[in-house]
């Protein structure tokens, strides 16, 4: 079984002035379609999403894929701690959507994800109308192409 850091270190690479090292999602993608197992191993890891065009680059903080190991599955406590809510019914909508879709705890003993969860996320990040009306407010243009991430 692959690990996803050996997937993602097989990409073609984008180094940055600042010695920044960053992967287009549309290379990911191609990759993982193309593995035949349903599951790939993963340690604690994060996906870090930007849009770069014309030389600028935009942060997408509020997107970063974060997936962490742990003793016991516990989404709707993350989201509590998260948000510093005390009940889950106040948190908004959009806020679950976006962690639902951004974060995942796979237990220490599988150490495994499913691939259609990587695909599903960044299936979020292209279909996703707030993040292109994000970017286009600030570089005037959208194009999947240029949505890439650093991966730690």
């Amino acid at each position: 079984m692959k690990y996803l850091d050996e997937i993602i270190r097989a990409l073609n690479a984008t180094e940055l002035y600042n010695d920044e090292i960053l992967y287009k999602f549309s290379d990911l993608y191609d990759a993982i379609k193309n593995i035949s197992e349903e599951h790939i191993k993963i340690d604690d890891c994060i996906i870090m999403p930007y849009y770069v065009f014309g030389g600028r680059r935009l942060e997408l903080y509020e997107y970063e894929m974060n997936i962490r190991l742990v003793d016991k599955l516990d989404f709707e406590q993350y989201l509590l701690n998260k948000t510093g809510k005390k009940k889950a019914d106040d948190i908004p909508k959009e806020v679950i959507l976006l962690h639902k879709n951004c974060y995942y705890e796979v237990l220490k003993t599988e150490s495994e994800i499913s691939i259609e969860k990587i695909k599903r996320y960044i299936d979020y990040l292209y279909d996703n109308s707030n993040l292109e009306k994000q970017i286009r407010q600030v570089l005037g243009g959208f194009d999947t192409q240029n949505l890439m991430f650093e991966f730690y």
